[in-house]
């Protein structure tokens, strides 16, 4: 799945990585740094699939783009 300037996939075994632009942190690092090489996310583990949505929202009556992604988890795993 590709958020702008930055992606994410799932493997085969379910672990999730992200790499690209990274800003404002929205590849899930833990930091704000472009990440090249696909990166796996530590905490989303054993997932079935990414859903992603596009938001624009105000801050400061400016329009700000935002992105949520939620992970849904393999049937029979907790």
């Amino acid at each position: 799945m590709a958020l702008g300037n930055s992606s994410f996939v799932v493997s085969e075994a379910g672990h999730v990585y992200s790499f690209g632009y990274n800003g404002n942190g929205i590849l899930g690092l833990g930091n704000k740094l472009p990440h090249y090489m696909p990166t796996r996310i530590d905490v989303l583990d054993r997932v079935d699939r990414l859903i992603s949505s596009t938001r624009v929202i105000l801050k400061n009556d400016e329009p700000v783009e935002t992105f949520i992604i939620c992970a849904t988890k393999k049937p029979g795993v907790a």
